[in-house]
C-alpha cells in the first residue's frame, strides 16, 4: 500500500489540550495496477514533541498515512468477510 498524495488542508492549535488538529486529504493505492482510495481525515498530533526531530507538517502526515492505511485494510479485511 503506498501513498501517492497527501495534503493539510487546514488545521487549528487546541491550546487547552496542546495539540495540532488538522484535516488532511490522503490518497493512496493498494498496488501498482489498482485503483486510488481517497480520505479526508480528522488527525490529532502533539503541538510539540521534540522526541521525534519531525516537523509539524511531517508529524501530521505520517499520523494521516498510518491512519489511511489502517482504515483500508480494515476494509478489504471486511470486505473479504462479506464475500466469504
Amino acid at each position: 500500500m503506498t501513498v501517492t498524495y497527501i495534503r493539510v488542508v487546514s488545521a487549528h492549535r487546541e491550546r487547552d489540550f496542546g495539540r495540532v488538529e488538522a484535516r488532511v486529504h490522503v490518497v493512496l493505492r493498494d498496488t501498482e495496477t489498482s485503483p486510488e482510495f481517497a480520505e479526508s481525515l480528522l488527525i490529532s498530533v502533539p503541538a510539540r514533541d521534540p522526541e521525534s526531530g519531525l516537523s509539524l507538517r511531517e508529524r501530521l502526515h505520517a499520523e494521516a498515512a498510518m491512519m489511511a492505511k489502517l482504515l483500508r485494510q480494515s476494509e478489504l479485511r471486511i470486505g473479504r468477510l462479506m464475500a466469504a
